[in-house]
């Protein structure tokens, strides 16, 4: 069929419904072709990197060997400061054998007003409680308890409030077959600390 010059195609009667087989188009213009863009690349490979060097990390500012495990709140302790305050060494092992130390102030954490309180309770502890001391080493005095003395377990309590403000006392019982003995140690450069506090809590011996 012919429309204003141009053949057109037309589809009989007999093809509606059914495939119709799409041949070429003489009416329509061809396509200009796509001119190529460039080389093909195929595979694109980056360079291949490695750690690169960077400065030294510093050192730790703890040393870790010195902390004393589940034990270490004794390092901090508040109201405590050098330069005045000595320190000390104290071993501790634990379950698995290792041994870890743990610097321990030559200081009190007590304010003026709780010393004194203190120290009261000391004294009147030991004037009922102490029959003798003996200063056996400048940093060891055992304290000879009375034979009917009755308040040891306020004793070994008011032992206990010594050493959470004073870390470095160790108190220690020791029971043989004629009195208890209550012996307080502290470390060597503590000894005048030692003899001081001897000479305050006994004054009513």
């Amino acid at each position: 069929m012919t429309v204003s010059g141009a053949a057109k195609g037309v589809v009989a009667k007999a093809q509606e419904g059914g495939l119709i087989v799409i041949g070429d188009n003489p009416d329509v213009a061809a396509l200009t072709a796509v001119p190529t863009v460039g080389t093909a690349l195929g595979d694109v490979r980056f360079t291949s990197k490695t750690d690169a060097p960077g400065p030294a990390v510093a050192s730790f500012g703890v040393q870790l060997g010195r902390i004393d495990e589940g034990r270490h709140t004794t390092i901090l302790r508040p109201k405590v400061c050098a330069p005045f305050c000595a320190g000390r060494d104290r071993v501790h092992e634990d379950s698995a054998n290792r041994v870890a130390f743990v610097s321990i102030p030559i200081a009190c954490t007590l304010d003026d007003d709780a010393a004194r309180v203190q120290l009261s309770e000391w004294q009147v502890l030991v004037t009922d409680a102490v029959e003798r001391f003996v200063r056996v080493t400048p940093t060891r005095t055992e304290l000879v308890l009375r034979s009917d003395f009755e308040g040891l377990s306020a004793l070994a309590h008011l032992t206990q409030l010594e050493t959470r403000c004073c870390a470095f006392f160790r108190f220690t019982f020791e029971v043989n077959a004629t009195n208890i003995v209550l012996a307080v140690e502290v470390p060597a450069d503590a000894s005048s600390v030692l003899q001081s506090f001897i000479e305050e809590i006994t004054v009513g011996i």
